[in-house]
Formats: structure tokens, C-alpha cells, sequence
């Protein structure tokens, strides 16, 4: 995959940056940037046209402190905190976090483009030291001028629009080591389900499982795939309708951990034992009634490699062998005995 340079941020902007671009006192930034009276129109848009041209905010908690001063705060926005994939993601980012004496502020976008956005803004306005972000939204271009001053690392999926570090799973070695071993073991009527459509890994994963069994000359048929599933219930239902065929599924893939717990959970009522193999191993995997297959990885890598990268830069260790994209390996494992 060719990769790009980053470039690395710069010393974030003060006031003092501002004044002298704009040729003023900090005292009439200050009034500025306070909405306070006293400053000639003229005066203030000079003001107002340098802080939009150096990226500068204002710092919401400190605002009286030295500018410039690291707050020693990272921020962290992420998908879901309640998807323990993403749990373990925070926890690894914390512990790298606490070794350099720095504190997570974490929030979740809910998949939300807008709620991402507004959180970015909060964060960088709360002037985080740094940002790690599992993206939401389709168009990143809004952090260009945060990129001036605040390193960042995005994490799970890339962004689109701007080139930063960016930490993914092998997405697509994954998917199609699911498919090559569903083709080796005589599984031929596979379904897939599937997260919501517009979600960068739901996309890699099902492209290149379903690439892979044409290579094989196994197409799925439409009426076997189902995109959309964000929960284990939906998944459930989904499954269950599968199940409930004249000619049920021999092998079903579900692109993520939620996914796989609601089609165990329709298996696990009904007398039907397709075999399933979920990306994302899951806690409890060992305890299934029937034998499964998980994609494998550390998720824990996806954090602390997000981390290390972010403050390779903040601290200005950056190692320029780092590739754009960073990728953490994937390896299939079989729990339980099939039986075919």
C-alpha cells in the first residue's frame, strides 16, 4: 500500500502568535477573543482574520494561565463504550496515557458525523494535547486547521480527506482467511451478516469475503446477505429467519462480535448448526455450545500502537519509519471440534 508523509503538528498558536501576525497588543486579542467592548471594527477583524489563519482557540479551562502550557490531556473519542472492542481500546490507550502522566478524556460519537464534529471542536477547545479518534464522519477536511496544532492518530477505520497516522485491523487478511477455510471445509450455502453499510470495516470485511469465494466460484446469493445489522438482536432475528429456511445456511459469517452473539443466540434456539466464524474474537467465545470460528487480533494493540505513535509526535520522538497506516495482524482460530 503506498503510504504518504505526515506532517507533523507545530508548537500550538497563542495569543502573542496572534498579536503579531495581526499587529496589536495580546491585551486587544484578549478583548477580542472576550467579546469585549473598546476594539474598532477594522481593529477587530484584523484579529479575527489571524486567529482563523493560525487555527488558534481559545482555551475554555485555563484561559488565564501562560499560554501555550501542555494541559497533559489526551482526547479519545470512540464508537460505542458499551462494545467491549472498543472498551479495550480505551483501557490500552489509558495505561500508555498514565506512563507519560497524562489523563483520557473520552467521549462517544454514537456513529453520529455531527456529534463527532462537535466533540473535536469541545476537546480541542478544552486544548487536549492530542487527539485519538475511531472516525464517524465521511469527511475530515473540518480538521485541517486543527491539524496545525494538535497531533492526531485516528484508530479502526481511516479518515477521509486528510492524511494523519492511522492504526487498522487487516481487515482484509481477516475476511478472507474466514472465506478460504469455509471454501477448505466443504461449507458451500454461507450466509453473511453484516453492521451498517456506510461503516468503512463493514465494507473491507464483506467486499473481500465475498471476492474471495468468487475466486473459489462460490457466489452468495443476494437473499443470503443481510447489511445493517448494528446488534446482537437484530443479528438474532436476521439469523433466526436464516435458520427457519427449507434450506438453511451450512456456514454463516458475521462481520463483527455483536453480530456473532445474536446468530448464537438464534442457533443456540433452533436445530439447525450452520457453522459461524465472527470478526472480532469475544469474551465468552470458549463457553459456546456449538464449535465457532473468531478472527482473532489484539485489540489492545490498536490502542497502545495509537498512543505510542501520538506521543512519538507530541513529544517530538516522531519516528519517520512509520508508515501512514499501521496495521495490527489477524489469524483465525477454531474453538470446539467440528464435526462434518
Amino acid at each position: 500500500m503506498e503510504t504518504r508523509a505526515v506532517k507533523t503538528f507545530n508548537k500550538r498558536p497563542t495569543m502573542r502568535d496572534v498579536a503579531a501576525l495581526a499587529g496589536v497588543s495580546i491585551k486587544t486579542v484578549s478583548r477580542v477573543v472576550n467579546n469585549e467592548y473598546g476594539v474598532a471594527p477594522e481593529t477587530r477583524d484584523k484579529v479575527r482574520q489571524a486567529i482563523a489563519s493560525l487555527g488558534f482557540r481559545e482555551n475554555e479551562i485555563a484561559r488565564n494561565l501562560r499560554s501555550g502550557v501542555l494541559t497533559h490531556t489526551i482526547g479519545l473519542i470512540i464508537e460505542d463504550i458499551s462494545n467491549p472492542f472498543y472498551s479495550s481500546i480505551a483501557k490500552a490507550i489509558d495505561e500508555v496515557c498514565k506512563l507519560h502522566n497524562y489523563m483520557v478524556i473520552m467521549a462517544s460519537s454514537e456513529e453520529d458525523p455531527d456529534l463527532e464534529r462537535n466533540l473535536v471542536y469541545a476537546l480541542v477547545k478544552r486544548r487536549v494535547d492530542g487527539l485519538i479518534i475511531v472516525p464517524a464522519s465521511k469527511d475530515h477536511k473540518y480538521l485541517i486547521n486543527e491539524l496545525r496544532n494538535v497531533p492526531m492518530v485516528f484508530i479502526d477505520r481511516p479518515p477521509q480527506g486528510i492524511h494523519v497516522y492511522t492504526v487498522l485491523i487487516d481487515n482484509e487478511g481477516g475476511a478472507r482467511e474466514a472465506a478460504t477455510f469455509f471454501v477448505k471445509q466443504g461449507f458451500y450455502n454461507i450466509a453473511v451478516i453484516a453492521d451498517n453499510p456506510n461503516v468503512y470495516t463493514t465494507q473491507v470485511r464483506v467486499l473481500t469475503f465475498l471476492s474471495t469465494l468468487k475466486e473459489y466460484g462460490i457466489e452468495i446469493p443476494k437473499e443470503n446477505i443481510y447489511i445493517g445489522s448494528h446488534d446482537a438482536k437484530t443479528a438474532e432475528k436476521v439469523a433466526s429467519g436464516f435458520l427457519s429456511r427449507s434450506s438453511p445456511p451450512d456456514a454463516i459469517f458475521a462481520t463483527n462480535n455483536r453480530n456473532a452473539i445474536g446468530v448464537l443466540k438464534a442457533i443456540r434456539a433452533n436445530s439447525v448448526r450452520p457453522f459461524v466464524i465472527g470478526f472480532d474474537d469475544f469474551e465468552v467465545s470458549d463457553l459456546t455450545f456449538c464449535p465457532i470460528g473468531v478472527v482473532s487480533y489484539d485489540e489492545c494493540a490498536l490502542g497502545r500502537i495509537a498512543a505510542q505513535v501520538l506521543f512519538d509526535q507530541l513529544l517530538g520522538h516522531e519516528d519517520t519509519s512509520y508508515p501512514e497506516i499501521i496495521q495490527v495482524p489477524t489469524t483465525l482460530v477454531i474453538k470446539g471440534h467440528i464435526n462434518q
